[in-house]
């Protein structure tokens, strides 16, 4: 298998400039009704797809046995930002 980036399920090329929307993470006021949480404003649809994605790392993680959590969450943060044109 070649170490070039795998890139799957998802595009690399930047998004409308009009449809870029500012992440907020989680402050602990959460709600439940409606469609958005009133703590952070994101929709629940995206707080579910969040947490599915962040379930899925922390179940490789301790599939591997990680010890050293704060890199491999930090290497995942690089990543991201890597692919998402940032600096890595």
């Amino acid at each position: 298998m070649r170490r070039d980036r795998v890139v799957e399920s998802f595009s690399l090329e930047k998004p409308n400039p009009e449809s870029i929307v500012k992440f907020r993470p989680c402050n602990g006021e959460c709600t439940e009704d409606g469609t958005h949480c009133e703590g952070c404003g994101r929709s629940f649809e995206e707080i579910d797809e969040m947490r599915k994605l962040v379930g899925g790392l922390v179940a490789f993680a301790r599939r591997m046995d990680y010890e050293n959590i704060e890199d491999f969450a930090n290497g995942v943060a690089g990543s991201i930002r890597f692919n998402m044109g940032l600096e890595h």
